[in-house]
């Protein structure tokens, strides 16, 4: 990976693979009650790494079972938004060396056993506030003058075991875009291998 990219992926807890060492990001469900509980995403090229917010924000040795803390800092029950729920995966890519030309790709992803009808926006919310977070500490940690690490565009997709192949996404979705709440939806079946490159087109 390039320098700024490695200096980024140092200061997360949770990192699950990185374009340097693995060619292959597993997103998981812990829920027991789960029926889509593995996904496997291949990656070749480019500069990138996974971490998993859901996983790591339940490890802190204070928490009770099943419970999640992104940040201490944080209170727990915030009017209007949930700080402390976050998607499965978040994959943070580029194809320049330098980071710069076109800038970061971000992929922001969570696994539904259904058809992802909803209960997913404060995921995807809380997630984007805390990787632009992220990136703020990287750059003034490391003390750049000008953030090296921008972001180009964001892309929001749940992956859904319950959804029928054929059924389309709308809205912004379908336009080639999408949103926290209005995330594109991918029929997927347990321990599917999907591919990074083609997850980019959407």
């Amino acid at each position: 990976m390039n320098p700024d990219l490695t200096q980024l992926c140092q200061i997360l807890h949770g990192v699950s693979a990185r374009s340097d060492q693995d060619a292959l990001i597993s997103v998981q469900e812990d829920d027991p009650g789960a029926t889509l509980r593995k996904i496997h995403i291949e990656a070749r090229g480019g500069n990138w790494f996974a971490f998993s917010p859901d996983r790591a924000s339940k490890t802190h040795a204070m928490l009770k079972p099943g419970a999640a803390l992104v940040s201490p800092l944080l209170q727990d029950n915030v009017e209007g938004c949930s700080p402390h729920r976050v998607c499965d995966c978040v994959i943070v890519y580029t194809k320049a060396q330098g980071a710069k030309a076109g800038g970061l790709e971000i992929v922001y992803l969570d696994l539904k056993s259904g058809d992802g009808k909803g209960g997913y926006a404060g995921q995807f919310k809380s997630t984007r506030a805390f990787v632009h977070y992220a990136l703020s500490l990287q750059q003034n940690f490391y003390r750049s003058e000008k953030p090296q690490l921008k972001i180009g565009r964001e892309r929001f997709i749940l992956l859904c075991g319950g959804m029928n192949l054929r059924k389309q996404n709308t809205g912004l979705a379908a336009a080639g875009k999408s949103a926290p709440d209005d995330a594109c939806k991918i029929a997927v079946k347990d321990g599917e291998t999907l591919y990074l490159k083609h997850l980019l087109e959407y």
